[in-house]
C-alpha cells in the first residue's frame, strides 16, 4: 500500500493516482518504469537510485471500498466511492446501473452506454 503524503489515504501499490483526489502517488522509475512510492530513495522493483523531492502531495482520504466501477475515460477498474481513476487520473462519477461505467454528475447520463441513471435524477 502507498499512503498519500498529503491526506494519508492508503492506495494500492499499483495505483499511479490517489483514488480520492487524483494526485500522483509517486513517480515512475526511469530504469524499469514501475511506480516508486513517495520518499523512496530506491526503486522497490529494480533497486535503481531515485532522486529526492520528485513526488507530489495528496489531499483527501479514501473510506469504504465496496464494488467495482469502470473509468469512462480509460476503462480501468476502480471502486465505488473512488473519486479519481488510479490509471489516468480523471474524475470518476457515480456508477451506471446498466454497465457500471461512470455517470456524468450534471446530466446523470452514463458516459459509456448513455443510460440515464434514474436513482440520481429522482425519477
Amino acid at each position: 500500500m502507498i499512503n498519500c503524503t498529503s491526506c494519508g489515504t492508503q492506495n494500492e501499490a499499483s495505483h499511479r493516482f490517489c483514488t480520492t483526489c487524483g494526485s500522483r502517488l509517486g513517480s515512475l522509475c526511469r530504469s524499469c518504469g514501475n511506480l516508486v512510492p513517495p520518499d523512496s530513495r530506491f526503486c522497490p522493483h529494480c533497486a535503481a537510485l531515485v532522486g529526492p523531492g520528485r513526488f507530489g502531495k495528496m489531499q483527501h482520504k479514501v473510506e469504504g471500498i465496496q464494488a467495482e466501477i469502470l473509468c469512462a475515460s480509460c476503462g480501468a477498474k476502480g471502486t465505488v466511492g473512488q473519486r479519481f481513476c488510479t490509471v489516468c487520473g480523471k474524475q470518476i462519477g457515480t456508477p451506471c446501473h446498466m454497465c457500471g461505467s461512470a455517470v456524468d454528475p450534471v446530466t446523470d447520463r452514463c458516459l459509456r452506454c448513455g443510460h440515464i441513471n434514474v436513482q440520481n435524477t429522482g425519477i
